[in-house]
């Protein structure tokens, strides 16, 4: 009977370089839907339920993204009112743009890893 080896580290590597680039573009669409989302200008003040309009601008600037692994990505804000922001705090209603951000992009996140189409997302 024949032999099977099995490389978990080379067939890693595989992926990583595989879906690299792919993570990249995804992540990007992400980290810029959230910064479009945060672009209607103040005044008026956001409503809770509706992301927030942008004042000074130091909230959209801050959405970055990294790659902490090799199949990672993360996205966020350095900001810390970014949290009370998305969550709301017990005087102020919740002005959600990270989660929705994630969930609008979906449909290209899935076309760009699954399918490998890297000029879904431009």
């Amino acid at each position: 009977m024949g032999e099977l080896n099995w490389n978990g580290e080379a067939f890693m590597e595989h992926l990583a370089d595989r879906y690299s680039q792919r993570l990249d573009v995804a992540a990007e669409a992400v980290a810029q839907k959230m910064r479009d989302l945060i672009a209607e200008p103040y005044p008026p003040a956001s409503r809770p339920g509706e992301p927030p309009h942008k004042r000074t601008g130091n909230l959209r600037q801050s959405i970055r993204w990294t790659a902490p692994a090799p199949l990672v990505r993360q996205i966020g804000s350095s900001v810390p009112y970014a949290l009370f922001l998305e969550y709301g705090t017990g005087r102020m209603g919740a002005r959600p743009f990270i989660l929705r951000a994630l969930v609008e992009c979906m449909g290209e996140i899935r076309q760009v890893i699954v399918e490998g189409e890297l000029s879904a997302v431009a």
